[in-house]
Protein backbone atom coordinates (compact mmCIF):
# COMPACT_ATOMS: atom_id res chain seq x y z
CA UNK A 1 0.00 0.00 0.00
CA UNK A 2 2.98 2.24 -0.34
CA UNK A 3 2.37 5.37 -2.29
CA UNK A 4 -1.19 4.90 -1.81
CA UNK A 5 -1.97 6.63 1.83
CA UNK A 6 -4.28 9.76 1.92
CA UNK A 7 -1.35 11.33 3.06
CA UNK A 8 0.83 10.71 0.42
CA UNK A 9 -2.18 10.91 -2.52
CA UNK A 10 -2.99 14.91 -0.97
CA UNK A 11 -1.70 17.79 -2.80
CA UNK A 12 -0.76 21.54 -1.95
CA UNK A 13 -1.18 23.99 -4.36
CA UNK A 14 0.06 23.93 -7.50
CA UNK A 15 0.85 20.42 -6.83
CA UNK A 16 1.34 17.91 -10.21
CA UNK A 17 -0.92 14.81 -9.60
CA UNK A 18 1.15 11.54 -8.62
CA UNK A 19 3.65 12.93 -7.75
CA UNK A 20 3.45 10.89 -4.63
CA UNK A 21 4.89 8.26 -6.96
CA UNK A 22 8.57 9.83 -6.76
CA UNK A 23 8.73 9.74 -2.90
CA UNK A 24 6.89 7.35 -1.07
CA UNK A 25 7.92 3.59 -2.11
CA UNK A 26 7.92 0.83 -2.81
CA UNK A 27 11.76 1.66 -2.54
CA UNK A 28 14.58 -0.13 -4.58
CA UNK A 29 16.46 0.36 -1.72
CA UNK A 30 16.43 -1.77 1.42
CA UNK A 31 16.07 0.86 3.74
CA UNK A 32 13.85 3.57 1.55
CA UNK A 33 15.80 5.96 0.23
CA UNK A 34 19.51 6.51 0.88
CA UNK A 35 20.45 9.41 3.22
CA UNK A 36 24.36 9.84 3.97
CA UNK A 37 24.64 11.84 7.25
CA UNK A 38 27.53 11.72 9.94
CA UNK A 39 26.71 9.78 12.74
CA UNK A 40 26.67 12.53 15.34
CA UNK A 41 23.78 13.95 13.23
CA UNK A 42 21.82 10.06 12.46
CA UNK A 43 21.80 9.94 16.51
CA UNK A 44 20.71 13.39 17.39
CA UNK A 45 17.81 13.05 15.05
CA UNK A 46 17.24 9.28 16.33
CA UNK A 47 16.70 10.42 19.96
CA UNK A 48 15.10 13.66 19.06
CA UNK A 49 11.66 13.81 21.10
CA UNK A 50 10.27 16.30 18.46
CA UNK A 51 10.95 14.36 15.23
CA UNK A 52 9.98 10.95 17.31
CA UNK A 53 6.38 12.64 17.96
CA UNK A 54 6.25 14.67 14.34
CA UNK A 55 6.74 10.95 12.63
CA UNK A 56 4.23 9.57 15.24
CA UNK A 57 1.15 12.32 14.24
CA UNK A 58 2.58 12.15 10.08
CA UNK A 59 1.92 7.87 10.06
CA UNK A 60 -1.98 8.62 11.16
CA UNK A 61 -2.01 12.17 9.31
CA UNK A 62 -4.53 12.38 5.94
CA UNK A 63 -3.73 15.73 4.68
CA UNK A 64 -1.18 18.00 4.43
CA UNK A 65 -1.43 20.80 7.33
CA UNK A 66 2.08 22.39 6.70
CA UNK A 67 4.56 20.77 5.57
CA UNK A 68 5.19 19.17 2.13
CA UNK A 69 6.30 15.53 1.75
CA UNK A 70 9.18 15.35 0.84
CA UNK A 71 12.32 14.53 2.01
CA UNK A 72 14.64 18.31 2.04
CA UNK A 73 12.05 20.30 3.77
CA UNK A 74 11.40 17.39 6.30
CA UNK A 75 14.85 17.24 7.27
CA UNK A 76 15.74 20.52 7.53
CA UNK A 77 12.72 20.84 9.56
CA UNK A 78 13.83 17.94 11.80
CA UNK A 79 17.63 19.23 12.32
CA UNK A 80 16.59 22.60 13.07
CA UNK A 81 14.16 21.39 15.71
CA UNK A 82 16.10 18.35 17.10
CA UNK A 83 19.47 21.39 17.45
CA UNK A 84 17.43 23.59 19.22
CA UNK A 85 15.81 21.19 21.75
CA UNK A 86 19.50 19.85 22.49
CA UNK A 87 20.52 23.45 23.24
CA UNK A 88 22.91 23.41 19.85
CA UNK A 89 23.82 26.21 17.41
CA UNK A 90 22.14 25.98 13.95
CA UNK A 91 24.09 24.18 11.57
CA UNK A 92 26.98 26.36 9.27
CA UNK A 93 27.14 26.09 5.74
CA UNK A 94 29.96 25.38 3.85
CA UNK A 95 31.91 27.17 1.96
CA UNK A 96 31.09 28.05 -1.36
CA UNK A 97 31.65 25.08 -4.00
CA UNK A 98 32.15 26.48 -7.21
CA UNK A 99 29.32 26.01 -10.64
CA UNK A 100 30.34 22.52 -11.93
CA UNK A 101 30.98 21.23 -8.00
CA UNK A 102 27.76 21.42 -6.25
CA UNK A 103 24.15 20.74 -8.00
CA UNK A 104 21.10 19.46 -8.87
CA UNK A 105 20.80 16.26 -11.00
CA UNK A 106 18.96 17.02 -13.77
CA UNK A 107 18.71 15.94 -17.56
CA UNK A 108 18.61 19.06 -19.54
CA UNK A 109 21.95 20.72 -19.43
CA UNK A 110 25.73 20.69 -18.72
CA UNK A 111 25.58 24.27 -17.10
CA UNK A 112 24.31 26.16 -13.98
CA UNK A 113 22.47 24.92 -11.08
CA UNK A 114 20.46 21.47 -12.76
CA UNK A 115 22.94 19.55 -14.69
CA UNK A 116 24.28 16.45 -16.06
CA UNK A 117 26.99 14.44 -13.15
CA UNK A 118 30.66 15.30 -14.29
CA UNK A 119 33.64 13.82 -13.02
CA UNK A 120 33.97 18.06 -11.37
CA UNK A 121 30.98 17.40 -9.09
CA UNK A 122 31.62 17.06 -5.66
CA UNK A 123 27.84 16.79 -4.43
CA UNK A 124 25.24 15.90 -6.38
CA UNK A 125 21.57 16.26 -5.37
CA UNK A 126 18.60 13.35 -6.31
CA UNK A 127 19.44 11.13 -6.52
CA UNK A 128 17.14 8.31 -5.32
CA UNK A 129 17.18 5.47 -7.05
CA UNK A 130 19.48 2.34 -7.87
CA UNK A 131 18.94 3.73 -11.67
CA UNK A 132 19.51 7.15 -10.47
CA UNK A 133 23.03 5.73 -9.27
CA UNK A 134 24.03 3.14 -12.18
CA UNK A 135 23.48 6.09 -14.64
CA UNK A 136 25.85 8.47 -12.91
CA UNK A 137 28.54 5.60 -12.92
CA UNK A 138 28.21 4.89 -16.30
CA UNK A 139 28.07 8.70 -17.52
CA UNK A 140 31.67 9.34 -14.81
CA UNK A 141 33.09 6.39 -16.94
CA UNK A 142 32.11 7.56 -20.59
CA UNK A 143 33.80 11.01 -19.70
CA UNK A 144 36.57 8.97 -18.67
CA UNK A 145 37.31 7.30 -21.49
CA UNK A 146 37.55 10.22 -24.52
CA UNK A 147 37.74 7.98 -27.02
CA UNK A 148 34.78 6.22 -26.65
CA UNK A 149 31.98 9.32 -27.62
CA UNK A 150 28.67 8.96 -25.81
CA UNK A 151 26.48 11.57 -26.63
CA UNK A 152 24.64 12.44 -23.96
CA UNK A 153 20.66 11.43 -24.04
CA UNK A 154 17.79 13.59 -22.57
CA UNK A 155 15.66 10.20 -22.32
CA UNK A 156 18.06 8.12 -21.19
CA UNK A 157 19.03 10.20 -18.03
CA UNK A 158 15.21 10.92 -17.47
CA UNK A 159 14.71 7.28 -17.24
CA UNK A 160 17.07 6.23 -15.30
CA UNK A 161 16.66 9.39 -12.73
CA UNK A 162 13.64 10.53 -12.70
CA UNK A 163 10.87 7.70 -11.05
CA UNK A 164 8.03 9.21 -12.86
CA UNK A 165 9.51 9.25 -16.22
CA UNK A 166 11.02 5.67 -16.14
CA UNK A 167 8.12 4.20 -18.28
CA UNK A 168 8.17 6.70 -20.64
CA UNK A 169 11.52 6.17 -22.74
CA UNK A 170 12.95 2.64 -23.83
CA UNK A 171 15.45 0.77 -22.03
CA UNK A 172 17.26 1.18 -25.64
CA UNK A 173 17.64 4.56 -25.10
CA UNK A 174 20.13 3.95 -23.01
CA UNK A 175 22.48 1.02 -24.58
CA UNK A 176 24.80 3.48 -25.48
CA UNK A 177 25.93 4.34 -22.13
CA UNK A 178 25.48 1.35 -20.05
CA UNK A 179 27.13 -2.01 -20.10
CA UNK A 180 25.72 -5.11 -21.12
CA UNK A 181 25.59 -6.10 -17.33
CA UNK A 182 23.86 -2.81 -16.58
CA UNK A 183 21.21 -3.29 -19.23
CA UNK A 184 20.29 -6.38 -17.67
CA UNK A 185 19.65 -5.15 -14.15
CA UNK A 186 17.51 -2.70 -15.37
CA UNK A 187 15.79 -5.17 -17.45
CA UNK A 188 15.01 -6.94 -13.81
CA UNK A 189 14.37 -4.05 -12.56
CA UNK A 190 11.24 -3.39 -15.14
CA UNK A 191 10.58 -6.64 -14.92
CA UNK A 192 10.24 -6.47 -11.08
CA UNK A 193 8.26 -3.40 -11.25
CA UNK A 194 5.72 -4.59 -13.92
CA UNK A 195 5.12 -7.91 -11.62
CA UNK A 196 4.45 -5.27 -8.42
CA UNK A 197 1.70 -3.37 -11.21
CA UNK A 198 0.13 -6.96 -11.79
CA UNK A 199 0.52 -7.54 -8.16
CA UNK A 200 1.65 -11.00 -9.19
CA UNK A 201 3.89 -12.76 -7.47
CA UNK A 202 6.45 -15.05 -9.20
CA UNK A 203 6.46 -19.56 -8.40
CA UNK A 204 9.02 -20.03 -6.05
CA UNK A 205 8.97 -16.37 -4.19
CA UNK A 206 5.60 -16.81 -2.51
CA UNK A 207 6.11 -15.33 1.13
Amino acid sequence: RCGRTQFARSRAPGEPANLSATYEGPYELALGWFFAMPRRMALLLADCAYANRFHERALHATREPFLRKEDDPLNGFWLYKCLREKGMPPVQPLPSMREPEAHNMACISSRGLYRRPSNASIAVHFLKTVSAMRYVAATLRAKRQPAIAVPPSRRCCSRMVWPSERAQHPLEACERLLSAEEMEAERAIDAAAERNRLGRTPRGHEA
